[in-house]
């Protein structure tokens, strides 16, 4: 059968897949569908199953292990340009120049890459912005 038409509603029956699984159905008045007698629909063939040719030199992970590098490198600038950007309003420090803030955000992002930081690295560039007073213990 070429075209799916319901004979008891005067309708067009509309094509439903699911998990391999091809239907043809309409909406009726009530709110329920009206299914087409199973013998009329055509049997979709299940896919075959298509075997993973893996290369020695790359993975089908390693694309998505290369996305995720640089999604993490990308967020771990935002938070540290964030960073620096609130220390400087912290400080009272105005007007900032962009140099500043980047060289303040590079100290941050040392630290979220997971690099030894120490704080007078962050006391200088905070000095670099333009603080005047830097308290022990801040």
């Amino acid at each position: 059968m070429t075209e799916h038409f319901c004979q008891t509603h005067s309708c067009k029956f509309y094509r439903n897949e699911k998990e391999g699984k091809v239907w043809y159905s309409h909406k009726i008045k009530d709110g329920g569908y009206c299914n087409e007698p199973k013998e009329e629909i055509e049997t979709k063939p299940k896919p075959q199953e298509q075997s993973a040719t893996v290369t020695e030199t790359e993975s089908p992970g390693d694309k998505w292990i290369e996305k995720d590098r640089i999604t993490r490198k990308s967020i771990e600038r935002q938070t540290s340009l964030n960073a620096a950007v609130e220390l400087a309003k912290a400080m009272g420090v105005a007007p900032l120049t962009s140099g500043q803030v980047i060289a303040t955000a590079k100290v941050f992002e040392a630290y979220l890459e997971g690099k030894e930081v120490q704080k007078n690295k962050l006391v200088e560039a905070a000095k670099k912005m333009g603080a005047t007073e830097i308290k022990e213990g801040e």
